[in-house]
């Protein structure tokens, strides 16, 4: 199969396609926790947080207790949890600073507590604190340590430290990959597409299928747009951006920030502190190093575009001030559908159009 094609198919796919090589399965739900460390555990780590593209049936039950206002991402995990999409998985991993993740973790919890569901995974808090120091640090890495001997314990392995070393050096050549198709001259809408497959990839076979990729001719663009707002699984804004012939720089969480790997760190450690002081995460602490960051990757720019969910409890606080002191045209396309229609790509369409230097 050529490697564009099976990295779509794995992006449309998501977590029904998954193919795990004999390893117990182990969902992620939020980034943050390196997939370096469910390897290295001995599991297959599983984006769960991205549902299908096409909504499945609902669960009774689960619509009789969640609210109508409950973030999209998280009603569609609680549904397919309901009905037993992850039965088979040994154990799901929660972000605990992604506001999806913590209720998904907390509403299923319960679910399983007050009978309402199979026994199914075990459930896990992924408690890591986004910011620097030697107390944030030694901190996080106590977390750390205990959320894996539970997750060692849901696999029934031990820690293995040649098995970790491997998986680090797997998770790095992925970002290499990554980082070259960034470089290449793809439309904004196929690198989507092609680096977040990964998510349902291991990382060597991610990797490898990216080395195969090569540039097509490069598209014109007009000029260059960066996204900024909180996470949108599916490729509708990049894709459109295409359309209107902007290279985009993509700095939504869906298209920045993973893998949680960076090139370097070679212990566990490091990488916690790696994925701890990134600036550019919405949590991080102090506050203002986000500010700093974001500011200094939108320079330069000819428009900055944002586009927010109406779960929204944190990036959209940024936008006052962004409207205030970018020298740049803000388009802001307020709240973003949990699944675009035409009818939202239309109007996005519209309002890029007219902010077009």
């Amino acid at each position: 199969m050529d490697a564009r094609e099976e990295l779509r198919r794995a992006y449309e796919g998501r977590a029904e396609g998954i193919v795990a090589d004999g390893l117990p399965l182990v969902g992620l739900f939020g980034d943050g926790c390196p997939e370096a460390l469910v390897s290295g555990a001995g599991g297959q780590p599983v984006e769960v947080k991205a549902a299908p593209l096409m909504d499945g049936p609902e669960v009774a039950s689960v619509s009789a207790v969640t609210e109508p206002f409950m973030d999209g991402f998280t009603r569609r995990f609680l549904h397919r949890f309901a009905s037993g999409a992850f039965d088979e998985y040994a154990a799901v991993l929660f972000a605990r600073d992604d506001v999806a993740a913590l209720a998904a973790y907390q509403y299923a919890l319960e679910m399983q507590r007050q009978g309402m569901v199979r026994s199914g995974p075990r459930l896990i808090l992924w408690n890591l604190l986004h910011g620097t120091g030697t107390a944030l640090h030694a901190f996080n890495l106590s977390e750390a340590e205990r959320a894996l001997r539970e997750l060692r314990e849901a696999l029934g392995t031990v820690a293995d430290k040649g098995r970790l070393a491997r998986a680090m050096a797997e998770e790095q050549a992925r970002a290499q990959a990554c980082a070259e198709l960034e470089a290449m001259s793809l439309t904004a809408g196929e690198t989507f597409v092609f680096r977040n497959a990964g998510r349902w990839l291991s990382a060597a076979r991610h990797a490898e299928l990216l080395t195969r990729i090569t540039p097509t001719e490069p598209p014109t663009t007009k000029a260059s747009a960066a996204l900024i707002g909180t996470a949108a699984d599916t490729s509708a804004l990049p894709a459109l951006c295409a359309e209107l012939g902007l290279a985009v720089t993509d700095l939504t969480p869906y298209g920045s920030l993973w893998p949680a790997c960076h090139i370097g760190p070679s212990d566990m450690p490091g990488l916690l502190n790696a994925v701890a002081e990134q600036p550019l995460h919405i949590r991080t602490n102090p506050p203002a190093l986000f500010g700093t960051a974001l500011d200094a990757a939108l320079a330069g720019h000819d428009l900055v575009i944002a586009a927010v969910d109406r779960n929204d409890d944190s990036f959209g606080w940024e936008l006052p001030r962004l409207a205030r002191s970018l020298p740049m045209p803000l388009v802001n396309l307020g709240f973003r559908p949990f699944r675009p229609g035409a009818e939202w790509r239309a109007t996005a369409r519209q309002r890029i159009e007219e902010a077009l230097p």
